[in-house]
């Protein structure tokens, strides 16, 4: 399956993998400074951004995706940048395309699976979804996505693209991310330079948990940023990118 995906710049080839129930359209403010460094390519993944949508879309083959997109453009390998959900991808890419992986930024994310409580809930949600819309995943996310000062703005572009998603593109990603495999054990196989973000106030992966996992990589990076919740990039993006742009720049080719 070919991602639908907006690149541009020069450079070292950085990755952008979206959260959920977001699409590409979450890095708009990053974009242009992450690709005065490097050719960026923020990606859709499957069922989010008009992309095609199954029943259940797990985060390998998420990951499959995206190398069959990286294929197509001729990329043999890259930095990638996973938010919340997209650093789920990220982990499958490791495990399953380890030498496609010239770095990682793990932003809002985790490596512990779901709980079977978690999951249940997951299932219930994406019920929720097909049966009355995207509404329902504005309605239960939005509060969660963004701290608590953050802007009218803010607020509307998570909406914005949220609603823009299909029912059954989220539905099967709740799926996908209920069953996902738990990648605390790929944590000390990961052997290239890693940045772990964080915002601050971010409630779902705190910045404790984030730091513990950071600290289970040998050699990575650790940041936080300050006023922001899940979305870090979106509340505080010139920080983000800061925080990226360095990284990478001491990565190398």
């Amino acid at each position: 399956m070919k991602l639908l995906f907006k690149a541009g710049g020069e450079g070292p080839v950085l990755v952008l993998l979206h959260g959920f129930p977001l699409s590409a359209l979450m890095w708009d403010a990053n974009f242009a400074r992450l690709r005065e460094r490097n050719l960026v390519v923020a990606m859709n993944l499957r069922g989010f951004g008009g992309t095609a949508v199954a029943a259940t879309a797990t985060m390998e083959e998420m990951a499959d995706d995206v190398v069959e997109t990286l294929d197509s453009l001729g990329i043999r390998s890259a930095a990638f940048c996973g938010c919340s959900m997209g650093g789920y991808v990220a982990f499958a890419l490791w495990k399953r395309h380890p030498a496609r992986v010239r770095a990682l930024v793990l932003a809002d994310t985790r490596s512990a699976p779901d709980s079977e409580t978690q999951r249940a809930g997951r299932a219930g949600f994406a019920a929720e979804v097909l049966k009355d819309g995207a509404a329902v995943a504005v309605e239960k996310m939005l509060p969660k996505l963004l701290s608590a000062k953050a802007s009218d703005a803010a607020k509307a572009f998570v909406r914005d693209i949220i609603l823009a998603n299909k029912p059954a593109g989220i539905a099967a990603a709740l799926l996908g991310l209920g069953a996902r495999a738990d990648a605390s054990p790929l944590l000390e196989t990961i052997e290239v330079p890693t940045l772990c973000v964080c915002g601050l106030r971010d409630e779902i992966t705190p910045p404790g948990e984030m730091r513990e996992m950071s600290g289970r990589i040998k050699g990575s990076k650790f940041a936080e940023i300050a006023e922001a919740g899940h979305l870090s990039n979106v509340e505080a993006p010139r920080e983000f990118c800061d925080v990226v742009t360095g990284f990478l720049q001491g990565v190398g080719e």
